[in-house]
This record gives structure tokens, C-alpha cells and sequence, in this order.
């Protein structure tokens, strides 16, 4: 088993807070997404198709500011990062 972890940046603008950060190896359909008590839970898992390789797990978590929205949060990987959308309540 291999975990993950990398540098993440954290920024916003007026309508959305924004996560990027490295997930090299992982694809969008590999990642969860959870909200509860004001914690966003990312986690991914993904089994190597070589036996001789580990699983590559990823988890983070971030609290979440009282103005970010629980739904729509949206998130995509290009070049090997994630980037993760969230919405502000207005």
C-alpha cells in the first residue's frame, strides 16, 4: 500500500473556494468526495494492474469555511492534479 500526499494550494474567488494539489496516478472516477460536521473528506483508492505493484491510496481533509456550500462541489483531474470547486452560499 502506497498513501499520497502532497503540497495542496488554497484560494477563492468571489464565488467558488478552489483546492488543487497533485494526484499523479489517480483519475477523476477514482476519487470520493464527503461533507460532514464542516470537514470535506477526499479520498481515493486505486489497484495498480501489476500484482507486483502496492494499491494507491490518497485521503485529505479540510474544514470548511461556514460561507462554503456542502453541495455542488465539483472536481476534475488534468496533468495529474485535482482540482476541486466549491461554491459559496450567497
Amino acid at each position: 500500500m502506497m498513501i499520497f500526499l502532497g503540497p495542496v494550494s488554497i484560494s477563492a474567488d468571489a464565488n467558488h473556494f478552489f483546492i488543487d494539489m497533485p494526484v499523479k496516478g489517480f483519475d477523476a472516477s477514482d476519487f470520493s468526495f464527503e461533507c460532514q460536521d464542516g470537514i470535506l473528506f477526499i479520498s481515493a483508492e486505486k489497484n495498480l494492474n501489476d500484482p507486483s505493484e502496492d494499491t494507491l491510496l490518497f485521503r485529505r481533509s479540510f474544514s470548511m469555511p461556514e460561507e462554503a456550500a456542502t453541495e455542488g462541489i465539483n472536481a476534475t483531474v488534468q496533468n495529474g492534479r485535482l482540482q476541486v470547486a466549491i461554491p459559496k452560499i450567497r
